[in-house]
């Protein structure tokens, strides 16, 4: 920690420091308006719901999530990274990526939205054994459409480096999941909480829209929907591989959640998915330094491959992790007094200390795949994403017994799985110098987080 804080004293004069101080601040308050307003509403869902109900909304939830990797096609990120890029100095080109990115995302958002509207039912009755389900499903088709538009208008908005606008509509759409997803919740139930996530959805969307139009005015950058052909390289390259990325991982952990509730019912699912709301507090305060990282590398000539900015890159996302999970880890029952008694038990202060590792590496993880996004080669997320999920089966089957903590350690499992297997990648590719890929700090920090979760897990009663 303290060598990350002397790298970053070292570029934070410059103006490439500067900005990335102002982007990340930019970022927190958005991330943390919107995200933040969310994960309370989840939390508030939770209580509501009981730990039967909040399994199934969860599993909803995790159903929504595997065709919205498909429905986003990448395009948060390719239109983050790219329209960064050319704003500046192509601001024709920028607009065709921008008018591409609203294209492909209606069109991808269309086309999973009826899938989910014509297989509501297979879905639910015949996959998971849950006919009460139909209508949530039914209503999560319009939210698969809106959720892609909004993908992209969120990486629009990063691109721009328009972090303020960003957090403004970030409260208007985190405001509207505490009223309407609590409200859709308590009157309603699991179909409430769905319709509450509709609603959200839909705010964003439309005023992330309006948010575009004025940054896009004020920085004179037109958008051009024809001429599609001139970005399709870039879509090609960069959003096909982000989005194979998210396909090869998003159905697997879908089918071992699935696996879990036919083994042990609703109720243990919910034990994994309020643990996992934990877990997305953790990855939302963290993941704020994400975005800026991306635009600002890809946005100032030669940031990127500076030692400076690799190790702030690859590790600024890890070692902010270590300290915010470190209370959790420390005293595991802070995690279950948002949600009340009936989470008050050793399977969720397990699962919640297994996921805190999972949010660490994942973290580590992140900073690697920075450094790989700003080289172009996306190709390697899909590999490793496979391998991923592949071993998230293979452990869920190797600790299914265990119920929510196994599928808490079939996490860990394969995110160590996939560390290892994407060294020798790595190496032979020197994307990342292998002195900064195992920095001794790192390893050490590494070292001392494991041996403490796996402690606090074995001392429970």
């Amino acid at each position: 920690m303290l060598l990350l804080a002397q790298r970053f004293r070292t570029i934070a004069p410059s103006q490439t420091g500067r900005r990335l101080i102002t982007t990340t601040l930019w970022s927190v308050v958005a991330e943390g308006l919107s995200r933040g307003l969310l994960l309370l509403s989840m939390v508030v869902v939770a209580r509501t719901l009981g730990t039967e109900s909040y399994g199934e909304f969860g599993m909803v939830r995790s159903t929504i999530s595997v065709f919205a990797t498909l429905g986003g096609m990448g395009l948060g990120l390719t239109a983050n990274r790219f329209v960064a890029q050319y704003r500046d100095k192509d601001k024709q080109y920028s607009g065709h990526i921008i008018g591409s990115s609203y294209l492909i995302a209606t069109a991808s958002g269309v086309f999973v939205g009826l899938a989910v509207l014509l297989g509501a039912r297979q879905l639910a009755a015949g996959a998971l054994h849950a006919p009460q389900l139909v209508n949530s499903f039914r209503i999560s088709a319009l939210l698969l459409l809106l959720s892609a538009i909004n993908g992209a208008q969120i990486g629009i908005l990063q691109g721009l480096e328009a972090y303020g606008r960003l957090a403004l509509g970030s409260l208007i759409q985190g405001v509207s999941a505490l009223i309407f997803l609590v409200a859709g919740s308590h009157f309603y139930g699991v179909q409430g909480a769905v319709g509450g996530l509709l609603v959200y959805t839909c705010a964003g969307a439309l005023i992330f829209h309006g948010l575009i139009r004025r940054e896009l005015r004020r920085q004179e950058i037109p958008v051009i929907y024809t001429d599609f052909a001139a970005t399709l390289p870039i879509f090609w390259k960069f959003s096909l591989p982000v989005m194979l990325a998210g396909i090869a991982i998003a159905p697997l952990k879908w089918l071992a959640e699935t696996m879990l509730v036919r083994k042990v019912g609703f109720a243990e699912l919910g034990i994994f998915a309020a643990s996992m709301t934990v877990a997305t507090v953790l990855n939302t305060l963290v993941g704020t330094l994400n975005a800026p990282l991306i635009s600002l590398a890809a946005n100032v000539d030669g940031a990127p491959n500076t030692r400076k900015m690799q190790y702030v890159n690859l590790y600024g996302s890890w070692y902010m992790m270590v300290l915010l999970a470190l209370p959790i880890v420390v005293f595991p029952r802070l995690a279950s007094l948002p949600f009340g008694d009936k989470y008050a038990t050793t399977q969720f202060y397990a699962v919640t200390l297994l996921l805190s590792l999972y949010c660490a590496l994942m973290m580590y993880y992140q900073g690697v795949m920075r450094l790989v996004a700003l080289n172009g080669s996306m190709w390697f997320g899909f590999y490793t994403n496979l391998l991923e999920g592949a071993s998230l089966l293979l452990g869920f089957f190797l600790f299914a017994d265990r119920g929510a903590a196994g599928l808490a350690l079939a996490y860990v499992f394969s995110y160590i799985v996939r560390v290892l297997a994407s060294m020798p990648h790595l190496f032979g590719t020197k994307i990342i110098p292998a002195r900064l890929l195992f920095d001794k700090y790192f390893i050490l920090s590494l070292a001392l987080l494991s041996a403490l979760v796996a402690f606090q897990v074995r001392a429970l009663p």
